[in-house]
């Protein structure tokens, strides 16, 4: 078996623990937002909130949740919608499917963002820098493997697109 292979092993073992890491962060960061609405911790009170953050956090999960589908949903591959994947036997730029490199991290962010609202419950909206770090760290560490794989045309690709933020990061 040769170096690469064990890469390979390697990095599919860790992204999946991430995977597996995100989903159980994603059901309690919806428990704390249903917990923390029912305890009435530092949420909007009942009688005064009204439905205008029902509706803007539905507004901002359902955009969100449209967005990551569009995404899977325009990728050639189930993969490249996580993140890009170059061609192998070019060492060119490939081609952008994106103005960024990660957009499904991108909608989960934004869907972060709406859930706590229509629970009325906004002290979990304090994890959202926390796992904007989080999906920072995994992009890097993504980018940092196929960086080792595919060379040159990886770099060109990267110092030609943005991360997670269109046009800040």
């Amino acid at each position: 078996m040769s170096e690469s292979d064990d890469d390979l092993k390697q990095w599919l073992v860790t992204r999946r623990r991430l995977r597996l890491l995100s989903m159980l962060f994603l059901a309690l960061y919806v428990a704390s937002c249903t917990l923390t609405h029912k305890l009435g911790i530092l949420g909007v009170p009942a009688a005064t909130a009204g439905a205008f953050p029902l509706i803007l956090g539905g507004i901002i999960s359902v955009a969100a949740l449209a967005w990551i589908l569009f995404c899977f949903l325009r990728s050639p591959s189930p993969y490249k919608a996580f993140g890009p994947v170059p061609d192998a036997e070019n060492v060119k730029p490939v081609r952008k499917l994106w103005p960024l490199r990660h957009p499904v991290l991108l909608g989960v962010l934004i869907l972060l963002i709406g859930i706590p609202p229509i629970f009325g419950a906004w002290i979990p909206l304090l994890a959202v820098p926390g796992a904007f770090i989080a999906m920072k760290w995994y992009a890097q560490t993504e980018e940092e493997h196929l960086l080792r794989k595919y060379g040159v045309g990886y770099r060109l690709y990267l110092e030609s697109s943005k991360c997670l933020i269109p046009r800040i990061y």
